[in-house]
């Protein structure tokens, strides 16, 4: 069995403090591209819900068809053998 260590942080280790303009550079430029950002966004989740109700569609389709085969075995209209 083995023992998960985790190591401490000394003096050294600390990272200095992040600024603004650390995490983004040019604020600016930034606010200019806000409207484009928020168009992909919102393509992005149509997108994906439109992703999601084909996948939706998709599953329902396959539940049908596995219920025809099963309710056909059942039934005695199909075979087995």
């Amino acid at each position: 069995m083995s023992v998960l260590t985790v190591p401490t942080a000394n003096a050294e280790d600390e990272l200095p403090p992040l600024t603004i303009r650390d995490v983004v550079p040019n604020p600016r430029a930034l606010a200019r591209q806000a409207p484009s950002l928020v168009a992909s966004q919102q393509y992005l989740g149509a997108l994906s819900q439109e992703a999601g109700e084909r996948r939706a569609d998709a599953n329902t389709a396959t539940i049908m068809h596995e219920t025809a085969h099963q309710l056909s075995f059942n039934t005695g209209l199909l075979n087995r053998e």
